[in-house]
Protein backbone atom coordinates (compact mmCIF):
# COMPACT_ATOMS: atom_id res chain seq x y z
CA UNK A 1 0.00 0.00 0.00
CA UNK A 2 1.14 3.50 -0.75
CA UNK A 3 2.75 5.63 1.96
CA UNK A 4 2.72 9.41 1.96
CA UNK A 5 5.80 11.41 2.88
CA UNK A 6 4.22 12.49 6.17
CA UNK A 7 3.74 8.86 7.20
CA UNK A 8 7.33 8.11 6.18
CA UNK A 9 8.65 11.04 8.23
CA UNK A 10 6.74 9.92 11.30
CA UNK A 11 7.94 6.36 10.88
CA UNK A 12 11.57 7.54 10.86
CA UNK A 13 10.93 9.75 13.88
CA UNK A 14 9.17 7.31 16.16
CA UNK A 15 9.41 3.80 14.58
CA UNK A 16 6.77 1.85 12.73
CA UNK A 17 3.11 2.24 13.68
CA UNK A 18 1.63 -1.24 13.95
CA UNK A 19 -1.30 -1.27 16.37
CA UNK A 20 -2.30 -4.43 18.14
CA UNK A 21 -5.42 -6.42 18.86
CA UNK A 22 -8.15 -3.89 19.60
CA UNK A 23 -7.14 -2.46 22.97
CA UNK A 24 -9.68 0.24 23.45
CA UNK A 25 -13.34 0.18 22.68
CA UNK A 26 -13.66 -1.71 19.38
CA UNK A 27 -10.32 -1.02 17.71
CA UNK A 28 -9.67 2.39 19.26
CA UNK A 29 -6.23 2.85 20.85
CA UNK A 30 -5.99 4.90 24.04
CA UNK A 31 -2.35 4.17 24.88
CA UNK A 32 -1.03 7.57 23.81
CA UNK A 33 1.22 8.57 26.76
CA UNK A 34 2.91 6.61 29.55
CA UNK A 35 1.74 8.89 32.36
CA UNK A 36 -1.87 8.63 31.22
CA UNK A 37 -1.56 4.87 30.63
CA UNK A 38 -0.31 4.38 34.20
CA UNK A 39 -3.40 6.23 35.47
CA UNK A 40 -5.86 4.19 33.44
CA UNK A 41 -6.12 6.83 30.74
CA UNK A 42 -7.86 9.15 33.21
CA UNK A 43 -6.08 12.30 32.09
CA UNK A 44 -8.50 14.66 30.35
CA UNK A 45 -8.82 16.94 33.41
CA UNK A 46 -5.12 16.87 34.33
CA UNK A 47 -3.72 17.39 30.81
CA UNK A 48 -0.45 18.64 32.30
CA UNK A 49 2.19 17.15 30.02
CA UNK A 50 2.69 17.41 26.23
CA UNK A 51 0.31 14.48 25.61
CA UNK A 52 -2.45 16.95 26.46
CA UNK A 53 -2.42 17.52 22.66
CA UNK A 54 -4.21 14.17 22.40
CA UNK A 55 -6.21 13.92 25.64
CA UNK A 56 -7.22 17.57 26.10
CA UNK A 57 -5.30 20.25 24.18
CA UNK A 58 -6.93 22.99 26.25
CA UNK A 59 -4.44 21.92 28.92
CA UNK A 60 -1.31 22.91 26.99
CA UNK A 61 -1.45 26.43 28.50
CA UNK A 62 -0.36 24.80 31.78
CA UNK A 63 3.01 24.02 30.16
CA UNK A 64 5.66 26.74 30.22
CA UNK A 65 7.95 27.47 27.27
CA UNK A 66 8.50 24.73 24.70
CA UNK A 67 8.02 21.10 25.70
CA UNK A 68 8.55 17.92 23.70
CA UNK A 69 7.60 14.32 24.40
CA UNK A 70 8.22 11.13 22.41
CA UNK A 71 7.17 7.67 23.44
CA UNK A 72 5.92 4.26 22.56
CA UNK A 73 3.50 1.62 23.78
CA UNK A 74 4.30 -2.07 23.29
CA UNK A 75 1.35 -4.48 23.25
CA UNK A 76 1.58 -8.27 23.45
CA UNK A 77 -1.87 -9.83 22.91
CA UNK A 78 -3.18 -13.36 23.28
CA UNK A 79 -6.48 -14.96 22.23
CA UNK A 80 -7.65 -18.42 21.26
CA UNK A 81 -10.71 -20.12 19.81
CA UNK A 82 -12.05 -23.42 21.15
CA UNK A 83 -14.19 -25.10 18.52
CA UNK A 84 -17.37 -27.12 19.00
CA UNK A 85 -16.27 -29.34 16.09
CA UNK A 86 -18.48 -28.22 13.19
CA UNK A 87 -17.62 -31.27 11.07
CA UNK A 88 -21.05 -32.72 10.27
CA UNK A 89 -21.85 -32.83 6.56
CA UNK A 90 -18.44 -31.53 5.50
CA UNK A 91 -16.83 -33.70 2.81
CA UNK A 92 -14.13 -34.79 3.29
CA UNK A 93 -14.19 -35.05 7.09
CA UNK A 94 -11.99 -32.42 8.69
CA UNK A 95 -11.61 -30.27 5.56
CA UNK A 96 -13.17 -27.35 7.34
CA UNK A 97 -13.44 -27.93 11.08
CA UNK A 98 -11.16 -29.82 13.49
CA UNK A 99 -12.53 -32.05 16.29
CA UNK A 100 -14.49 -30.49 19.15
CA UNK A 101 -12.29 -29.02 21.87
CA UNK A 102 -9.45 -28.10 19.49
CA UNK A 103 -7.83 -24.74 20.32
CA UNK A 104 -6.45 -22.27 17.78
CA UNK A 105 -4.50 -19.21 19.01
CA UNK A 106 -3.61 -15.99 17.28
CA UNK A 107 0.03 -15.71 16.31
CA UNK A 108 2.17 -14.27 19.10
CA UNK A 109 3.46 -10.83 18.19
CA UNK A 110 4.38 -7.61 19.97
CA UNK A 111 3.08 -4.41 18.41
CA UNK A 112 4.58 -0.95 18.84
CA UNK A 113 2.53 2.25 18.86
CA UNK A 114 4.59 5.48 18.83
CA UNK A 115 3.56 8.98 19.78
CA UNK A 116 5.19 12.41 19.53
CA UNK A 117 4.06 15.81 20.85
CA UNK A 118 5.36 19.37 20.99
CA UNK A 119 3.81 22.36 22.76
CA UNK A 120 4.66 26.06 22.77
CA UNK A 121 3.19 28.57 25.22
CA UNK A 122 3.20 31.89 23.37
CA UNK A 123 1.63 33.96 26.18
CA UNK A 124 -0.57 33.51 29.24
CA UNK A 125 -3.60 33.30 26.94
CA UNK A 126 -2.35 31.62 23.75
CA UNK A 127 -0.55 28.35 23.04
CA UNK A 128 0.19 25.99 20.17
CA UNK A 129 0.67 22.23 20.04
CA UNK A 130 1.21 19.43 17.56
CA UNK A 131 0.75 15.70 17.94
CA UNK A 132 1.42 12.62 15.80
CA UNK A 133 -0.22 9.42 17.03
CA UNK A 134 -2.24 6.35 16.05
CA UNK A 135 -5.60 6.22 17.84
CA UNK A 136 -7.29 3.50 15.76
CA UNK A 137 -5.89 0.19 14.62
CA UNK A 138 -5.86 -3.56 14.91
CA UNK A 139 -3.72 -6.48 13.82
CA UNK A 140 -4.88 -10.06 14.23
CA UNK A 141 -3.40 -13.08 12.48
CA UNK A 142 -4.72 -16.64 12.66
CA UNK A 143 -3.49 -19.94 11.25
CA UNK A 144 -4.12 -20.27 7.50
CA UNK A 145 -5.84 -23.64 8.00
CA UNK A 146 -8.14 -22.92 10.95
CA UNK A 147 -11.90 -23.16 10.45
CA UNK A 148 -12.38 -19.36 10.58
CA UNK A 149 -10.24 -18.88 7.48
CA UNK A 150 -13.32 -18.34 5.25
CA UNK A 151 -14.48 -15.28 7.23
CA UNK A 152 -13.46 -11.97 5.64
CA UNK A 153 -10.24 -11.05 7.47
CA UNK A 154 -10.21 -14.50 9.08
CA UNK A 155 -6.52 -15.23 8.48
CA UNK A 156 -5.15 -11.69 8.81
CA UNK A 157 -6.64 -8.28 9.54
CA UNK A 158 -4.57 -5.14 9.85
CA UNK A 159 -5.78 -1.55 10.15
CA UNK A 160 -3.15 1.14 10.68
CA UNK A 161 -3.84 4.84 11.19
CA UNK A 162 -1.65 7.89 11.62
CA UNK A 163 -3.16 11.17 12.87
CA UNK A 164 -1.41 14.54 12.53
CA UNK A 165 -3.05 17.09 14.82
CA UNK A 166 -2.03 20.77 15.21
CA UNK A 167 -3.98 22.61 17.93
CA UNK A 168 -4.43 26.15 19.23
CA UNK A 169 -5.35 26.84 22.86
CA UNK A 170 -6.92 30.08 24.09
CA UNK A 171 -7.71 31.26 27.61
CA UNK A 172 -10.57 33.82 27.45
CA UNK A 173 -10.97 33.84 31.25
CA UNK A 174 -8.68 33.09 34.15
CA UNK A 175 -10.35 29.74 34.94
CA UNK A 176 -11.29 28.60 31.44
CA UNK A 177 -9.13 27.32 28.59
CA UNK A 178 -10.44 26.34 25.15
CA UNK A 179 -8.83 24.54 22.23
CA UNK A 180 -9.51 23.41 18.66
CA UNK A 181 -7.60 21.94 15.74
CA UNK A 182 -7.82 19.98 12.48
CA UNK A 183 -6.85 16.31 12.22
CA UNK A 184 -5.27 14.82 9.09
CA UNK A 185 -5.51 11.04 9.29
CA UNK A 186 -4.14 8.26 7.09
CA UNK A 187 -5.68 4.80 7.00
CA UNK A 188 -4.15 1.59 5.64
CA UNK A 189 -6.20 -1.62 5.65
CA UNK A 190 -5.42 -5.20 4.71
CA UNK A 191 -7.80 -8.16 5.09
CA UNK A 192 -6.88 -11.72 4.17
CA UNK A 193 -9.03 -14.84 4.07
CA UNK A 194 -9.74 -17.97 2.00
CA UNK A 195 -12.48 -18.99 -0.43
CA UNK A 196 -13.25 -22.60 -1.45
CA UNK A 197 -12.93 -23.25 -5.20
CA UNK A 198 -14.15 -26.86 -5.43
CA UNK A 199 -13.34 -30.04 -3.55
CA UNK A 200 -10.62 -29.22 -1.05
CA UNK A 201 -9.12 -26.49 -3.22
CA UNK A 202 -8.94 -22.95 -1.87
CA UNK A 203 -7.78 -19.54 -3.02
CA UNK A 204 -6.29 -16.88 -0.75
CA UNK A 205 -7.86 -13.43 -0.96
CA UNK A 206 -6.26 -10.10 -0.01
CA UNK A 207 -8.26 -6.88 0.18
CA UNK A 208 -6.11 -3.77 0.61
CA UNK A 209 -6.36 0.00 0.32
CA UNK A 210 -5.33 3.32 1.83
CA UNK A 211 -6.60 6.88 2.17
CA UNK A 212 -6.09 10.29 3.82
CA UNK A 213 -9.04 12.19 5.34
CA UNK A 214 -9.78 15.18 7.57
CA UNK A 215 -11.44 15.51 10.97
CA UNK A 216 -11.30 17.94 13.89
CA UNK A 217 -11.16 18.16 17.66
CA UNK A 218 -12.26 20.64 20.34
CA UNK A 219 -11.64 20.72 24.10
CA UNK A 220 -12.04 22.75 27.27
CA UNK A 221 -10.49 22.83 30.72
CA UNK A 222 -12.15 24.60 33.66
CA UNK A 223 -10.65 25.28 37.09
CA UNK A 224 -13.49 24.86 39.60
CA UNK A 225 -10.96 25.57 42.37
CA UNK A 226 -7.18 25.56 42.41
CA UNK A 227 -7.24 21.80 43.18
CA UNK A 228 -10.37 20.73 41.30
CA UNK A 229 -10.58 20.75 37.49
CA UNK A 230 -13.11 19.64 34.90
CA UNK A 231 -12.00 18.61 31.43
CA UNK A 232 -13.83 17.70 28.23
CA UNK A 233 -12.46 16.72 24.84
CA UNK A 234 -14.16 15.69 21.60
CA UNK A 235 -12.70 14.12 18.46
CA UNK A 236 -14.94 14.04 15.40
CA UNK A 237 -15.89 11.14 13.18
CA UNK A 238 -13.58 10.71 10.20
CA UNK A 239 -14.98 9.19 7.04
CA UNK A 240 -12.33 7.27 5.15
CA UNK A 241 -13.24 6.71 1.50
CA UNK A 242 -10.81 4.24 -0.04
CA UNK A 243 -10.41 4.52 -3.80
CA UNK A 244 -8.22 2.39 -6.05
CA UNK A 245 -8.11 -0.50 -3.60
CA UNK A 246 -6.94 -3.97 -4.64
CA UNK A 247 -8.61 -7.38 -4.57
CA UNK A 248 -6.10 -10.15 -5.25
CA UNK A 249 -6.61 -13.94 -5.45
CA UNK A 250 -3.84 -16.49 -5.13
CA UNK A 251 -4.34 -18.39 -7.30
CA UNK A 252 -6.78 -16.68 -9.64
CA UNK A 253 -9.56 -19.07 -10.69
CA UNK A 254 -11.41 -17.55 -13.68
CA UNK A 255 -13.84 -20.48 -13.98
CA UNK A 256 -14.94 -19.80 -10.39
CA UNK A 257 -15.22 -16.06 -11.01
CA UNK A 258 -12.10 -15.25 -8.98
CA UNK A 259 -10.12 -12.64 -10.93
CA UNK A 260 -7.94 -9.86 -9.56
CA UNK A 261 -9.70 -6.52 -9.65
CA UNK A 262 -9.81 -3.06 -8.13
CA UNK A 263 -12.37 -1.78 -5.68
CA UNK A 264 -13.44 0.92 -3.30
CA UNK A 265 -14.78 0.99 0.24
CA UNK A 266 -15.60 3.42 3.02
CA UNK A 267 -15.44 3.26 6.79
CA UNK A 268 -16.40 5.97 9.27
CA UNK A 269 -14.14 5.94 12.32
CA UNK A 270 -16.16 6.97 15.36
CA UNK A 271 -16.35 10.18 17.30
CA UNK A 272 -14.63 9.95 20.70
CA UNK A 273 -15.50 12.14 23.70
CA UNK A 274 -13.81 12.33 27.11
CA UNK A 275 -15.23 13.87 30.29
CA UNK A 276 -13.12 14.05 33.43
CA UNK A 277 -12.82 15.45 36.93
CA UNK A 278 -9.44 15.81 38.61
CA UNK A 279 -8.78 16.55 42.31
CA UNK A 280 -5.24 17.29 43.54
CA UNK A 281 -4.94 17.45 47.36
CA UNK A 282 -1.14 17.52 47.44
CA UNK A 283 0.80 15.20 47.28
CA UNK A 284 -2.06 13.17 45.69
CA UNK A 285 -3.93 13.49 42.42
CA UNK A 286 -7.13 11.58 41.67
CA UNK A 287 -9.10 11.57 38.43
CA UNK A 288 -12.22 9.85 37.16
CA UNK A 289 -13.14 9.91 33.45
CA UNK A 290 -15.91 8.68 31.20
CA UNK A 291 -15.15 7.99 27.54
CA UNK A 292 -17.84 7.84 24.86
CA UNK A 293 -17.11 5.97 21.62
CA UNK A 294 -19.61 6.39 18.78
CA UNK A 295 -19.18 2.95 17.23
CA UNK A 296 -22.71 3.13 15.82
CA UNK A 297 -20.96 4.63 12.78
CA UNK A 298 -19.58 1.15 11.97
CA UNK A 299 -22.71 -0.45 10.55
CA UNK A 300 -21.21 -2.60 7.82
CA UNK A 301 -18.05 -3.69 6.02
CA UNK A 302 -18.69 -3.12 2.30
CA UNK A 303 -16.40 -3.41 -0.73
CA UNK A 304 -17.50 -2.46 -4.25
CA UNK A 305 -15.63 -4.39 -6.95
CA UNK A 306 -14.61 -2.81 -10.26
CA UNK A 307 -15.33 -6.18 -11.91
CA UNK A 308 -17.76 -8.80 -10.55
CA UNK A 309 -16.38 -11.48 -8.23
CA UNK A 310 -18.35 -14.73 -8.39
CA UNK A 311 -21.09 -12.82 -10.18
CA UNK A 312 -21.40 -10.11 -7.51
CA UNK A 313 -20.24 -6.50 -7.71
CA UNK A 314 -20.32 -6.02 -3.92
CA UNK A 315 -19.07 -7.73 -0.79
CA UNK A 316 -21.10 -6.58 2.23
CA UNK A 317 -20.93 -7.79 5.82
CA UNK A 318 -23.22 -6.51 8.56
CA UNK A 319 -21.49 -5.08 11.66
CA UNK A 320 -24.11 -3.03 13.56
CA UNK A 321 -21.76 -2.06 16.39
CA UNK A 322 -23.25 0.15 19.09
CA UNK A 323 -22.13 3.24 21.01
CA UNK A 324 -20.48 2.59 24.38
CA UNK A 325 -19.16 4.36 27.48
CA UNK A 326 -15.90 3.31 29.17
CA UNK A 327 -14.98 4.38 32.71
CA UNK A 328 -11.49 5.20 33.95
CA UNK A 329 -10.00 5.94 37.36
CA UNK A 330 -6.43 6.99 38.11
CA UNK A 331 -4.37 8.11 41.08
CA UNK A 332 -0.88 9.58 41.56
CA UNK A 333 1.27 10.02 44.66
CA UNK A 334 4.17 12.48 44.46
CA UNK A 335 6.73 10.79 46.71
CA UNK A 336 9.19 13.69 46.38
CA UNK A 337 10.42 16.20 43.82
CA UNK A 338 11.78 13.50 41.51
CA UNK A 339 9.43 10.48 41.84
CA UNK A 340 5.70 9.98 41.21
CA UNK A 341 3.87 6.66 41.71
CA UNK A 342 0.70 5.93 39.74
CA UNK A 343 -2.11 3.39 39.42
CA UNK A 344 -5.44 3.07 37.68
CA UNK A 345 -8.31 0.83 36.61
CA UNK A 346 -10.52 0.78 33.51
CA UNK A 347 -13.87 -0.81 32.68
CA UNK A 348 -14.23 -0.95 28.90
CA UNK A 349 -17.43 -2.58 27.53
CA UNK A 350 -17.50 -4.08 24.05
CA UNK A 351 -19.48 -2.41 21.25
CA UNK A 352 -19.77 -5.68 19.30
CA UNK A 353 -23.09 -7.59 19.29
CA UNK A 354 -23.04 -11.40 19.37
CA UNK A 355 -24.54 -11.67 15.87
CA UNK A 356 -21.58 -9.89 14.21
CA UNK A 357 -18.71 -11.05 16.42
CA UNK A 358 -15.77 -12.22 14.30
CA UNK A 359 -12.07 -13.12 14.66
CA UNK A 360 -10.95 -9.62 13.58
CA UNK A 361 -12.00 -8.21 16.97
CA UNK A 362 -12.97 -11.19 19.19
CA UNK A 363 -13.42 -9.05 22.28
CA UNK A 364 -15.98 -8.71 25.04
CA UNK A 365 -16.23 -6.46 28.07
CA UNK A 366 -12.81 -5.93 29.57
CA UNK A 367 -10.97 -4.66 32.62
CA UNK A 368 -7.52 -3.10 32.60
CA UNK A 369 -5.30 -2.87 35.71
CA UNK A 370 -2.64 -0.16 35.55
CA UNK A 371 0.54 0.85 37.39
CA UNK A 372 3.52 3.06 36.64
CA UNK A 373 5.88 5.81 37.74
CA UNK A 374 7.44 9.07 36.60
CA UNK A 375 10.88 10.45 37.37
CA UNK A 376 12.11 14.03 36.97
CA UNK A 377 15.70 15.19 36.54
CA UNK A 378 16.37 18.83 35.74
CA UNK A 379 14.41 19.44 32.48
CA UNK A 380 13.88 15.76 31.69
CA UNK A 381 10.92 13.56 32.64
CA UNK A 382 10.75 9.80 32.12
CA UNK A 383 7.44 7.97 32.47
CA UNK A 384 6.78 4.22 32.53
CA UNK A 385 3.51 2.28 32.64
CA UNK A 386 2.27 -1.30 32.64
CA UNK A 387 -1.30 -2.46 32.02
CA UNK A 388 -2.78 -5.94 32.21
CA UNK A 389 -5.86 -6.32 30.01
CA UNK A 390 -8.35 -9.04 30.90
CA UNK A 391 -11.16 -9.76 28.43
CA UNK A 392 -14.31 -11.84 28.91
CA UNK A 393 -14.91 -15.03 26.94
CA UNK A 394 -17.29 -14.72 23.97
CA UNK A 395 -19.39 -17.52 22.49
CA UNK A 396 -19.40 -17.64 18.70
CA UNK A 397 -22.28 -19.01 16.64
CA UNK A 398 -22.20 -17.24 13.27
CA UNK A 399 -21.95 -18.00 9.57
CA UNK A 400 -18.44 -18.23 8.19
CA UNK A 401 -19.00 -15.31 5.86
CA UNK A 402 -17.87 -15.58 2.26
CA UNK A 403 -18.16 -19.35 1.89
CA UNK A 404 -21.35 -20.97 0.48
CA UNK A 405 -23.58 -21.89 3.42
CA UNK A 406 -24.52 -25.22 1.81
CA UNK A 407 -20.90 -26.36 1.99
CA UNK A 408 -19.87 -24.64 5.20
CA UNK A 409 -22.59 -24.17 7.83
CA UNK A 410 -22.36 -22.07 10.98
CA UNK A 411 -19.13 -22.03 12.94
CA UNK A 412 -19.60 -22.47 16.68
CA UNK A 413 -17.25 -22.33 19.62
CA UNK A 414 -15.80 -19.83 22.05
CA UNK A 415 -13.16 -17.08 21.99
CA UNK A 416 -11.37 -17.35 25.31
CA UNK A 417 -8.15 -16.63 27.18
CA UNK A 418 -8.09 -13.12 25.66
CA UNK A 419 -5.61 -10.90 27.46
CA UNK A 420 -2.70 -8.54 26.78
CA UNK A 421 0.40 -7.12 28.42
CA UNK A 422 0.84 -3.43 27.65
CA UNK A 423 3.98 -1.39 28.35
CA UNK A 424 4.45 2.32 27.70
CA UNK A 425 7.36 4.75 27.98
CA UNK A 426 7.68 8.49 27.29
CA UNK A 427 10.65 10.82 27.49
CA UNK A 428 9.87 14.54 27.78
CA UNK A 429 12.05 17.64 27.76
CA UNK A 430 11.18 21.23 28.72
CA UNK A 431 13.29 23.88 26.96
Amino acid sequence: MKKGWLATWFGVLTLLVLPGLAFGSGFAINEQDAKAVAMGGAFVAQADDPAAVYYNPAGILQLDGTQVSVGMSAISPHARFETDGNRAGIPPAGFWGPPAGTNTSIKDTTFYIPNAYITQKMSDTWGFGFGAFSNFGLATEWNDNWEGRFIVGGTKAQITTLSLNPVIAFKPFEKLSLSAGPVLQSLDIELKYKVPTGGTNQSSVKLSGDNWAWGWNVALLYWITDDLKFGASYRSEIEQNIKNGNVKFSPEVPLAGLNNTGGDASITLPAIAYLGLSWSPKPFTFEIDAQYSGWGSYDQLKVNFDQPVRGSSTLAREKDWHNVWAYRFGAQYAVNDWLDLRAGIIYDPSPIPDKTLDPLVPSGDRWLYCIGFGTHYQKFTFDFAYNYLQDENRKFNNAVGNAPSAALPRMTGKFEDVYAHIFAINLSYAF
